[in-house]
């Protein structure tokens, strides 16, 4: 058995490459901090500590992952906290519409997101229909919620399918949101509707992410925290074993099930697997991408330099279209190792920190707005996830994410000065905010 100190330094390397921003700012109000902490423990905690899948290829794989890990995490934690005490950039405050008025704010959030919804649940039927089936309801649906095999589509039918499903991404949350506000009917009905979007392509994470953003922002508005972490890993436990769940039901699942509770849960957030098993077939052909794949995902289609399609054809012996996956959650040290070698890994990570720590602290200024609407709190986390994220993770940019980062920058500023937004922006409450 290997040195427990190796695995305890590669755990903490782990966490805190997902949960820097939460050690840095341990505040009620960072919900997205405190809802990566039920992902840490399922993708993380339990495959190190309790099933030691960093064993699984071996001592040179496992004391490489230990030290990218946990040089990477100590970098990247560095990094937020140093970027955390950066003034905010008045380029973030500048006409944006996240400081507006209550009534203003609303009323034209409402618009936006009231447009923005219904164009993706049209996008998406007329997708179906270009599709010819719904992942769920087919005979082989993890095939056809990747889009391999017989499930391959067209161009037109693809880039549809991707582009409305991100874009649902960011109008389910502010749909809650605006329906916890107004209680508008509208609203609620849109929710229902834009969720079973993510019920019938099986994507778990969106709808997952949505309703623990929410019930996040209840639950701080009521000081239930930790409730709320209760919940988030029960959250997350249920989702890591919702295939499991569906095989004792539906007989296309049962290629799903396992036989003890961990490695059910384990298989449904295989994190710790997937880096040891890339880093042991890198290594026998390693070859330095120089940076191709920081930005190879902006070009749509499989291009052999996206990451996606990178992380799962290195070493591979069979034909990646068959394989049944998105691509590999790699993470950044991996990243910057694979791009230009060991030396990199304290630079880029340290950048991507400061990156991210800067907009955290961005979305710190807006939860000490007089009016904490959940629409206003929700737009500023959407904002700091995916545009604040995106620059942060310069080395894996996809054209995904870019089209979730234009849609919050352009649904948080204005771009015109009509009569709704001639007010003043809200003050920042002078007072301390109680964590």
């Amino acid at each position: 058995m290997t040195d427990p100190l190796y695995s305890a330094a590669l755990l903490l390397g782990l966490i805190l490459l997902a949960s820097a921003p939460l050690v840095v700012w341990p505040s009620r109000w960072n919900v997205p901090g405190l809802m990566s902490a039920g992902f840490v423990v399922i993708a993380y905690v339990i495959p190190v500590t309790l099933l030691d899948k960093q064993y699984n290829q071996g001592e040179q794989v496992f004391q490489l992952y230990t030290h990218l890990a946990a040089i990477g995490g100590l970098s990247y934690f560095t990094g937020v906290l140093i970027g955390f005490r950066l003034r905010t950039p008045v380029l973030l405050q500048r006409q944006s519409t996240i400081l507006l008025p209550r009534q203003s704010f609303i009323r034209l959030a409402s618009r936006r997101v009231l447009f923005l919804s219904i164009l993706v649940l049209l996008g998406m039927g007329a997708t179906f229909l270009l599709m010819g089936f719904i992942p769920l309801l087919e005979p082989k649906p993890m095939e056809a919620k990747f889009l391999r095999g017989a499930y391959q589509l067209d161009t037109l039918p693809n880039v549809g399918y991707r582009l409305f499903h991100e874009l649902a991404t960011i109008a389910l949350p502010l749909s809650l949101a605006l329906w916890a506000d107004t209680r508008r009917r509208r609203f609620a009905i849109l929710s229902i509707l834009l969720a079973t979007i993510f019920v019938l392509t099986l994507v778990r994470s969106p709808l997952g992410v949505a309703l623990l953003l929410i019930l996040g922002l209840f639950l701080t508005k009521k000081r239930l925290t930790p409730l709320y972490l209760s919940i988030s890993l029960a959250v997350y436990v249920l989702g890591a074993s919702a295939y499991y769940i569906a095989s004792l039901f539906i007989d296309s699942y049962s290629n799903f099930q396992r036989q003890d509770l961990l490695n059910i849960v384990a298989a449904g957030a295989p994190d710790v697997a997937d880096h040891v098993g890339f880093i042991a077939r890198y290594l026998t052909d390693p070859v330095l991408t120089y940076g191709k794949t920081f930005w190879g995902g902006l070009i749509p289609g499989r291009y052999e330099w996206n990451p996606a399609v990178w992380s799962v054809s290195v070493g591979a012996t069979t034909d990646i279209n068959t394989v049944t996956s998105g691509g590999l959650r790699l993470p950044g040290p991996i990243m910057a190792y694979t791009a230009f070698g060991q030396f990199s890994v304290v630079p880029i990570m340290i950048l991507s920190g400061m990156l991210t720590g800067l907009f955290l602290n961005h979305l710190r200024q807006i939860t000490k707005t007089e009016d904490r609407s959940y629409t206003r709190l929700m737009l500023g986390m959407l904002f700091y996830l995916n545009v604040g994220l995106f620059f942060a993770t310069f080395y894996r940019l996809t054209y995904i994410d870019l089209i979730s980062c234009s849609l919050l920058i352009y649904l948080s500023y204005r771009w015109s000065c009509s009569r709704h937004c001639a007010s003043d922006a809200l003050p920042i409450s002078s007072t301390p905010l109680r964590t």
